[in-house]
């Protein structure tokens, strides 16, 4: 998929040539400290965190089982 607007990490991995992916849900109007000089690991929501891990966890093993999708 693509991004509305702006970029991700992923995206500068592919234009180097490396395979990623991105997970992405935001608010569309970001907080202040969203990329910036007042972006920091401690505005994080450790539970968001949690569950954007459990989802790609859930896809790798969903992949590792049945392979991608055609």
């Amino acid at each position: 998929g693509t991004i509305y607007v702006g970029a991700s990490d992923a995206a500068a991995f592919t234009q180097a040539g490396f395979k990623a992916a991105a997970v992405c849900a935001m608010n569309p109007a970001p907080a202040d400290y969203y990329h910036n000089r007042r972006d920091h690991w401690k505005n994080m929501d450790e539970q968001c965190v949690d569950r954007v891990l459990e989802v790609v966890l859930k896809a790798v093993i969903n992949y590792d089982e049945r392979g991608l999708p055609a």
